[in-house]
């Protein structure tokens, strides 16, 4: 599922990011978030990386 919005956050703000992807969503904007769609057993931080860069 390609995505429209890639949503990146410190720990400190996960409620405001989770209130965020929640409004956009709402609206039909799809997001990418983690830890939501990092996919199991593959690499966190490479799915981040991979995230970023085909959102659109």
């Amino acid at each position: 599922m390609a995505h429209d919005v890639f949503i990146s956050y410190s720990s400190e703000d996960k409620l405001a990011a989770d209130a965020l992807c929640g409004a956009l969503e709402a609206a039909r904007i799809r997001c990418w978030i983690a830890p939501r769609d990092v996919v199991p057993a593959r690499s966190y931080s490479g799915e981040i990386t991979r995230a970023s860069i085909t959102v659109g």
